[in-house]
């Protein structure tokens, strides 16, 4: 197992930091991006479990900090949904530079707004997708964040600052310019939808609403598992799972073999 600290860039210079994990030297792999959610980073434990646990299984993985997050470049409070998106295609454009990849199997992991981030995305360089925990209504995303009045503060003074949130409002603007759901349909890829029945920040009905758009779904509802499924039964099957779906997609004679 090959473990390498790296750092790629956008178009203007912008630094992004991540984590790549290469089986072997010796011959291609399919490639996994996972992406992390809303505030947080490329070293959340979900983020690092899905990671190292799916590098084992004969993927790369590169699991990486959105810009204005954890060590990429940058400050917060200018971050928005269209650029988390863009940031994707920089990640995928590093992985060209990788030897290792094989760049016909590419599959995309997010979590939370990171996982609205890979649906939102249209490249055809993306073969197959799984979330976890997002919403397929964005106009109800910061109901679970902030209260009415904080919305309306924020909307009239241009910016928030409360409770670990700093944003501009250009973020509320740009995310009003998506339509999770729209995008899911026009999608002929396989997707696989994870969602936990106890999740107190987007309610798994998000799921279903998804998987009734989706032209390849695979959903998954797990009973009593949260946002981020933090209890190890519950953590385990997520991994497995996507583990499966990734393998089915990619490694399929392997599978096969069981």
């Amino acid at each position: 197992m090959i473990q390498k600290t790296v750092s790629f860039q956008n178009d203007e210079g912008q630094a992004m930091s991540g984590v790549l994990r290469i089986p072997s030297d010796e011959g291609k792999y399919a490639a996994l991006i996972i992406c992390h959610g809303f505030l947080e980073n490329k070293d959340r434990d979900l983020i690092a479990d899905l990671a190292n646990s799916l590098s084992y299984e004969e993927f790369i993985t590169l699991r990486f900090d959105f810009l204005f997050h954890g060590e990429s470049h940058g400050s917060l409070d200018e971050t928005t949904l269209s650029q988390q998106i863009d940031d994707i295609k920089d990640a995928l454009a590093f992985l060209e530079t990788t030897p290792q990849v094989d760049m016909n199997r590419i599959g995309l992991i997010g979590h939370d707004l990171g996982g609205n981030a890979c649906l939102l995305l249209d490249d055809p360089r993306v073969k197959a997708i799984a979330t976890i925990g997002v919403r397929a209504h964005l106009d109800k995303f910061f109901q679970s964040y902030l209260s009415d009045y904080e919305m309306k503060e924020w909307l009239k003074r241009g910016i928030i600052d409360t409770a670990g949130i700093r944003l501009k409002d250009t973020f509320y603007y740009d995310m009003k310019k998506h339509d999770v759901l729209e995008a899911v349909q026009r999608k002929s890829i396989p997707l696989l939808l994870f969602h936990g029945t106890a999740d107190m920040r987007h309610p798994f009905e998000d799921a279903r609403a998804l998987y009734q758009h989706a032209q390849q779904p695979t959903l998954e509802i797990i009973e009593e598992a949260d946002h981020t499924f933090r209890f190890p039964d519950h953590r385990r099957y997520l991994i497995e799972s996507i583990r499966n779906f990734f393998i089915r997609i990619f490694m399929r004679k392997r599978f096969e073999r069981g």
